[in-house]
């Protein structure tokens, strides 16, 4: 659904900002709407939509285990290598998430308030903690 939400916007906004074209459709607002640029609108949108539904489905299919397969063969170093970074990922948003319980607990936030307001619990956290 939201291939398909962002494909429709990306077709309908880049005739509203690229008017270059022969063919005048209509004007909306004093802007041109060219053919040329709707054309160019829906294959950018169908090249996003692809580019987006082939990373989709490559999440889908491949795990780890069969990456380190992969690569294991050609490349034995690089494969231990990738497979210890993509481990590190998980475990990093969890240690992540665990600091931002724990700052929550004390009161400080650095997602609510103003910038100043972050930048003096910046500071507040690199003194005591």
């Amino acid at each position: 659904m939201l291939i398909l939400i962002s494909g429709g916007l990306i077709f309908i906004i880049n005739p509203l900002f690229n008017d270059r074209g022969r063919h005048v459709l209509f004007e909306l607002l004093g802007q041109r709407v060219t053919l040329e640029a709707s054309l160019y609108g829906a294959t950018m949108a169908l090249a996003i939509m692809a580019i987006i539904s082939l990373f989709v489905s490559y999440n889908e299919v491949m795990t780890p285990n069969k990456l380190l397969f992969l690569f294991s063969k050609i490349l034995p170093r690089f494969a231990v290598v990738l497979m210890l970074t993509l481990r590190f990922i998980p475990l990093m948003k969890r240690r992540l998430d665990e600091i931002s319980a724990v700052q929550q607990s004390k009161g400080l936030s650095l997602t609510d308030g103003t910038w100043r307001k972050k930048g003096q619990t910046v500071s507040y956290m690199s003194r005591y903690c």
